[in-house]
């Protein structure tokens, strides 16, 4: 609840800074921009996949395919919690990979810009899915996200993600999915 408030404060404060004139209405639709506890957001758009071979320690990776995968229409939902947020990745085939069931839970939701929402690590933050290539199964290890690039609005979600997959627990990753992403909310 504590948290809460503080986002709506802060909300507030950003809107009420400089000698910008605002009705109570704009300020009442602003606040309701942030996102509510056990809601679920559907964003629908397109982006691009590509999957490739290689190391995680030694940084050398080639492409698995000749091409990158464009997505179309490709549906990506985002669940809130408290402060936390669970997204789940549409499953993609990218030529010989097959990405499945890829969930990322308890991203922490960072809402410092009264803009958007950011997306941090947080002591809970856990992947699962797999990558399947000629049969061989390789499950989801690891995330990186590009900070800069990768945000959420109740209107629009844009990521840069890097999923590792591996079949051993060695701590060398062998597979990496790239994923960008602009998809729209789904309207009411």
């Amino acid at each position: 609840m504590k948290k809460t408030i503080k986002l709506a404060v802060l909300a507030l404060a950003t809107l009420t800074m400089g000698s910008v004139m605002t009705s109570c209405d704009e300020v009442t639709n602003l606040i309701q921009q942030l996102f509510n506890p056990g809601e679920t957001y559907t964003y629908t758009g397109t982006g691009e996949a590509y999957t490739m071979n290689g190391s995680s320690k030694t940084g050398e990776w080639q492409l698995i395919n000749e091409n990158k995968t464009a997505l179309t229409s490709a549906q990506v939902v985002l669940k809130c919690g408290s402060n936390t947020g669970t997204i789940t990745l549409p499953n993609i085939t990218d030529g010989k990979a097959s990405m499945q069931n890829v969930v990322i839970y308890n991203l922490a939701l960072n809402n410092e810009n009264a803009s958007k929402t950011t997306f941090d690590f947080g002591e809970k933050t856990s992947i699962d899915g797999s990558l399947v290539i000629d049969g061989k199964t390789y499950t989801a290890a690891n995330l990186y996200i590009e900070q800069e690039k990768t945000y959420v609005t109740t209107t629009k979600m844009v990521l840069e993600f890097s999923i590792y997959f591996d079949d051993d627990e060695d701590g060398d990753y062998s597979k990496v999915v790239n994923f960008t992403y602009e998809g729209a909310a789904a309207s009411e």
